[in-house]
């Protein structure tokens, strides 16, 4: 079974060379051969322009692809870009709840579409819901950074398993059973 290529985006030199080779009347396939990409990545990239006002420019293309990454993925997008689910979300913070709560009311009442509490807590700390961070309990406008961990500290004195003995009555506890002054249920075993 073949293994998988990892994905790449197509960089302003695959653009230009795509730009090139096309104007030059190669076919999808060669285009893809050349710059190593799968031909559905040729297809995309020229279908994204219209076909009557069509004339492939990498610059335009580059520029294009840019500006489409820095809004693919920007925080607490699904609220941002909602408007009902965002009145909502508000109007519950306004309540004093926390994200974990209305995440969790969400769920259990169906509500439709819904986000996460790590959506929630996205949101409130982009640009758009910093406003209302302010409902918070902890009224915190950004993520707490976590601390670097302590440095793990040896045991004093600690003998190897390499060094241990091997005879299981040099290491094992001698046990006493105190029955003085006690019944049989309160008999108390003593390690020595």
């Amino acid at each position: 079974m073949n293994k998988r290529k990892g994905f790449s985006h197509l960089k302003a030199p695959d653009r230009d060379r795509i730009h090139a080779l096309y104007g030059y009347g190669h076919e999808q396939q060669e285009i893809a051969e050349v710059l190593g990409v799968d031909p559905a990545t040729i297809s995309r990239e020229l279908n994204r322009y219209p076909r009557k006002t069509w004339r492939y420019s990498a610059d335009r293309a580059q520029e294009d692809a840019e500006e489409r990454r820095t809004h693919s993925k920007c925080p607490g997008m699904k609220i941002a870009n909602d408007p009902i689910l965002r009145k909502c979300i508000i109007k519950e913070l306004k309540r004093l709840r926390s994200p974990d709560e209305i995440a969790g009311r969400m769920k259990k009442e169906g509500v439709t579409p819904r986000v996460g509490k790590n959506a929630i807590y996205k949101w409130l700390y982009s640009d758009d819901g910093k406003p209302y961070c302010k409902y918070l309990c902890t009224k915190r406008t950004c993520k707490k950074r976590q601390s670097r961990l302590v440095k793990k500290m040896l045991i004093p004195d600690r003998i190897s398993l390499k060094d241990r003995p091997n005879e299981p009555d040099s290491y094992m506890p001698k046990v006493i059973y105190s029955s003085r002054h006690r019944s049989q249920d309160q008999q108390r075993v003593v390690c020595l």
